[in-house]
Formats: C-alpha cells, sequence, structure tokens
C-alpha cells in the first residue's frame, strides 16, 4: 500500500500553482480534460501550511479562488476529499464537528476522535476556529445537542487542556484505575458518570495510558473489555471510543480507514 510522502524539497508555491492550472486545462495530458492524478500528485504531497500558501498564490496568479476551481474541475467524492484537504487543519476540524453535532442525531464519535487525537494547543485552535466561522462555542452546541453523560463526557473531552509533558505519577494511576474499576465492573448497578468523566476529560495523554496499563495489570483485562456486554450502554460506548483515541489512536484509525475503504468500494 502507498503511503503519502512529502518531497525534501517542495516547489515554489507558484510552481505548484502553474502545474495545477495545467492540469485542469489538461495541458499535462496533450488533450482537452482534467489532469486528476496531477493534481493529487501536488495537493495530496504537500503539508497544510504548503496547501495555504499554494491556495494564496493561486489567488494572486490567477485572480481565481482554487478552492472553486476545484468544485468546477472535480467531482463526486474526489471533489470532496480536495476540499476537505484544502482547508486549515484547524477549520476542518470545527467543520467536521459542526456536521456531527448538527447532524440528525449529534456523532459523538468524530467529537472524540478530534478532542483525544489533537494536541491542547491543535484543539484550542479548533474551538477557536468554531468560533470565528460559526460565532457559538463548541462546547455550547455539543451541550445543547446532547444531554445526560454523553454531554458531560463530550463537553469536558472538547474543553480539555491537557498537561503535555511526559510525566506520570503511578501512585495516581494506581489509585484511579482502583476508581474506575470500583464506578464501572465493580458496581452492580449502572455506571458512575462523574468519575469516567474526570479522569477522562482531565488527565494528560501519558497518565492516562499509564492508568489504563495500571488496570490490566491489577484486574487481567483492559478497562474496555469490562464495558461490553450487557452493561454497555450509550455512554459506555463513548468511553471505549475515548479510549481507543487515547491509547490507540494508530489502531482505531488504520481500522476506520479500512472500513471506509470497503465501503467505497461497495
Amino acid at each position: 500500500m502507498a503511503t503519502v510522502t512529502v518531497p525534501s524539497t517542495i516547489p515554489h508555491p507558484s510552481q505548484d500553482c502553474q502545474q495545477l492550472r495545467d492540469a485542469f486545462k489538461g495541458f499535462s495530458l496533450g488533450r482537452a480534460g482534467t489532469d486528476e492524478r496531477k493534481i493529487i500528485d501536488i495537493l495530496a504531497h504537500r503539508r497544510a501550511e504548503n496547501r495555504r500558501d499554494i491556495c494564496q498564490m493561486f489567488s494572486l496568479m490567477y485572480k481565481e479562488d482554487l478552492k472553486q476551481r476545484v468544485k468546477l474541475e472535480l467531482s463526486g467524492k474526489l471533489e470532496k476529499a480536495m476540499l476537505w484537504w484544502l482547508l486549515d487543519p484547524a477549520e476542518r476540524d470545527a467543520q467536521l464537528a459542526r456536521y456531527a453535532i448538527q447532524g440528525w442525531n449529534a456523532d459523538c464519535g468524530v467529537i472524540i476522535e478530534i478532542a483525544c487525537c489533537r494536541s491542547p494547543e491543535k484543539l484550542l485552535d479548533v474551538r477557536r476556529a468554531y468560533q470565528t466561522m460559526y460565532r457559538k462555542s463548541m462546547e455550547e452546541d455539543i451541550a445543547w445537542e446532547t444531554k445526560g453523560g454523553i454531554q458531560k463526557l463530550l463537553v469536558a473531552l472538547a474543553t480539555a487542556y491537557r498537561y503535555c509533558g511526559p510525566e506520570v505519577d503511578m501512585n495516581l494511576a494506581k489509585t484511579e484505575a482502583h476508581q474506575l474499576f470500583e464506578s464501572g465492573e465493580g458496581r452492580t448497578e449502572g455506571i458512575d458518570e462523574d468519575v469516567y468523566v474526570r479522569i477522562l476529560g482531565t488527565r494528560s495523554f501519558p497518565q492516562l495510558n499509564a492508568t489504563l496499563e495500571c488496570f490490566k495489570k491489577t484486574y487481567g483485562h483492559d478497562l474496555n473489555k469490562g464495558l461490553k456486554g450487557d452493561r454497555s450502554g450509550e455512554f459506555e460506548e463513548a468511553v471505549r471510543m475515548t479510549i481507543k483515541c487515547i491509547n490507540r489512536a494508530a489502531k482505531y484509525f488504520a481500522k476506520a480507514i479500512y472500513i471506509c475503504v470497503l465501503l467505497f468500494c461497495i
């Protein structure tokens, strides 16, 4: 399987713009029509800041918005993918969050993915972009569209500004592993949502991973395993997704991409 890479030497934005212009006109194909492969080769192999520079340069050189030109030249899933890709990462996350929140049923998975797979500064950038774009705070919309334990968890995750250093308190990890057990699997009725929200919504990712490892060593299985089965409800499913994004983000997204590819091929 191919891996997207960025060239060691990135062309000047004006060169990329010229090649994109040629691809739109079909010059690189030697005939009329859009050279989709060339567009992908350029835009899919540039960093976010490079794509931003390309968009600005394209407007200066041709007095035309690159996103609007992409809309004209491409269609279907490729058009959508390229338009998402051209957005600033924070704006893209903000827009994805908005779509997830405003859907028929709020898609908590998208909010969890954004909140748990971004650094504290990048998550703050997403929240700022959301406010600029929609004149509301992201947490305000989450709170309006959800309720109960899901609401508490999502608001806590979306507003967290976690410590991002590597330090871990093992005594705290052992204590909170025990608290998670007693508040979930160790209870005869339901789950103590507040304990899960407090721990998952405030601790640094290294601290949470240490807690999850202590839980596994102490109780002989992953925390997620104890949240499955007859005891599992909407809140428990959200907690399980949160833990997957924190503990095994690469594996989580690899599976998500695999499923998307399968659905795309149907």
